[in-house]
């Protein structure tokens, strides 16, 4: 893949085309560089393979069973018979040279069959490049899947039939999997991380308290406290039990709580939990609907620095600059 472009492709392209996950290509291209492969670049600037480079055998014969775990070589077994003696004599050669702490790795993370037929389903991104959808374009590029994108207009596609039949509110985000229909930011980055747990961005189902909760939080109190207070409609002190949140000060006091000298919020790794928060929080300070307090910015940083937020982010441009061509 890398020998056809004669330029710098990013990682999400790679991603796309071997149908892997982008932390699965960043782990691979880790992995060629250190056997010596002459590969040029990082995650967020692209790569490029420089000429003269062979593959080693072991992996050409990795690129023939990509969709296989490596504790299910077995299950190639059928296939093998079908394969040239080369491929063939490479097969036992895989098995051979896997190490057992991989195997163990592979066999925890192995999906069931009903999974891998599940995660074949299309999945289709209603979006529109202005708009809170951003936060599940980054969301989708965490994860890694392949997904199509439509880009709606607020006052036309939005409204018409074929939309409305996706989401009867009109409005973006929506994702369509399978037959699977799910609207609204915070259900979307719970579906997804459910629907594709190799992406690890959930924690195990016994300790998701904080998960749920600050998802929620986040898509309940903080949202709804910010756009009232920038409306000029905050709660009066009796109102509050009314408002749901309390009050506009003691929502972000709480979020300050949370995330002070904190990396993550609901797990000791990245979740959805973060993903959300961090975009709020982003966008709220970026365009001073937030005071500017040290802790949110120190939490946010890291998180917005991820590959897969950037690969969403020049994607969002991409889309922008291609809307802003449509319309002249």
């Amino acid at each position: 893949m890398l020998r056809r472009h004669r330029g710098p492709v990013s990682g999400e392209i790679l991603a796309r085309e071997a149908g892997i996950s982008l932390r699965t290509l960043y782990r691979d291209i880790a992995a060629l560089q250190a056997m010596g492969a002459d590969i040029e670049g990082a995650p967020g600037f692209g790569y490029i393979l420089k000429p003269r480079f062979m593959l080693p055998p072991w992996c050409e014969l990795r690129a023939d069973f990509r969709h296989f775990r490596t504790d299910r070589i077995e299950a190639c077994e059928p296939l093998s018979d079908r394969l040239p003696k080369r491929r063939r004599a490479l097969l036992q050669h895989w098995r051979t040279v896997l190490s057992e702490s991989d195997r163990g790795m592979a066999h925890k993370n192995a999906p069931t069959l009903k999974e891998d037929s599940f995660m074949t389903k299309e999945l289709i991104f209603y979006t529109n490049p202005q708009s809170r959808a951003a936060i599940v374009h980054w969301a989708l590029e965490e994860i890694g899947c392949a997904y199509t994108v439509k880009v709606l207009d607020f006052g036309t596609t939005m409204k018409a039939p074929d939309y409305l039949a996706i989401n009867p509110m009109g409005k973006v985000p929506a994702i369509k999997h399978g037959e699977t229909i799910v609207t609204e930011v915070a259900a979307i980055l719970a579906y997804l991380a459910d629907t594709f747990p190799e992406a690890g961005l959930a924690p195990d189902v016994s300790a998701r308290g904080d998960y749920y909760r600050w998802i929620f939080f986040t898509a309940d109190c903080l949202l709804n406290a910010v756009n009232n207070n920038m409306r000029g409609c905050n709660p009066a002190p009796e109102q509050y039990v009314q408002a749901g949140y309390g009050c506009y000060e003691h929502v972000l006091d709480a979020v300050s709580g949370l995330v002070k000298d904190k990396a993550t919020i609901a797990s000791d790794k990245f979740t959805m939990a973060d993903l959300l928060l961090a975009s709020y929080l982003d966008f709220f300070m970026k365009f001073d609907m937030i005071e500017k307090r040290p802790e949110y910015e120190a939490y946010c940083a890291p998180h917005i620095a991820r590959p897969a937020g950037k690969c969403a982010q020049e994607a969002v441009a991409k889309l922008m600059k291609e809307k802003a061509f449509a319309a002249t």
